[in-house]
């Protein structure tokens, strides 16, 4: 259990670190779910994404030993109103005892009955005034949320969200990579790129067949020695040099 904002410190920078390198957003959220179900000694700790129809939620994962796994597509109605409302409002819900809490209504018990939980933070991740995730942890037994939980979810979320669109943003640009040298292998051009510096970082499959490149620790002078007329190496590489100054 998390009590000092010391402990919550370190563990701010054990998950930052463990995000850190990650390009994958399953992975992204495996370890953060994971790190906080092991700091939380929660039951259970999952991301749900909200769907653009705000009525869906998709969770890839959920931590924990807890049975069922809640791993799937949902209707957001599934864990009840008073969730659901309060999560689209933008405002966290801590509950300690669903059996007990005035604020729930009937649907909420059965949706607490129905995942075998007792006790619930959710906090809501809301980016332009509108909901696109949370973050849950549960818990079989009742439990009081302590403010520095409270406060560790909190920030959890958003570092989660930060890694999420970073791991989407690297995966996007490697597909634009990928697609990029697929089309220009296809060119029936000799194309490279090198750095200023006369490392060259890229030649396309028409260059390789044509000259016969090794592609491995190249450079502009012994791609031109390789692959040029002897008589033309001088003038290649003086144009080269004027390019790069």
């Amino acid at each position: 259990r998390l009590r000092t904002a010391s402990e919550r410190a370190a563990f701010q920078l054990r998950l930052s670190d463990a995000l850190r390198p990650l390009t994958d957003p399953l992975e992204a959220q495996r370890v953060a779910t994971a790190l906080l179900q092991t700091q939380l000694a929660a039951d259970r700790v999952f991301y749900a994404e909200v769907e653009p129809d705000l009525q869906h939620v998709i969770i890839a994962l959920d931590e924990g030993q807890l049975e069922p796994r809640i791993v799937g597509r949902h209707l957001m109605s599934t864990f009840g109103p008073t969730l659901v409302a309060e999560l689209h409002a933008g405002r966290t819900l801590a509950i300690e005892d669903f059996e007990i809490d005035a604020r729930l209504e009937p649907r909420d018990h059965l949706a607490h009955q129905a995942c075998g939980v007792r006790a619930t933070f959710a906090q809501p991740l809301m980016k332009r005034g509108r909901l696109v995730g949370t973050l849950v942890a549960q818990s079989v037994a009742t439990r009081v949320w302590t403010p520095e939980e409270e406060l560790l979810i909190t920030d959890t979320t958003e570092r989660l969200w930060e890694a999420l669109e970073r791991a989407r943003t690297d995966a996007t640009l490697r597909t634009s990579e990928a697609r990029l040298r697929e089309i220009l292998d296809r060119l029936p051009l000799q194309i490279w790129l090198s750095s200023a510096s006369g490392e060259v970082q890229y030649l396309n499959k028409h260059w390789y067949d044509y000259g016969g490149t090794s592609p491995t620790k190249a450079t502009a002078a012994r791609v031109a020695e390789e692959a040029v007329h002897p008589d033309d190496v001088p003038g290649l590489m003086a144009a080269f040099a004027r390019a790069m100054s």
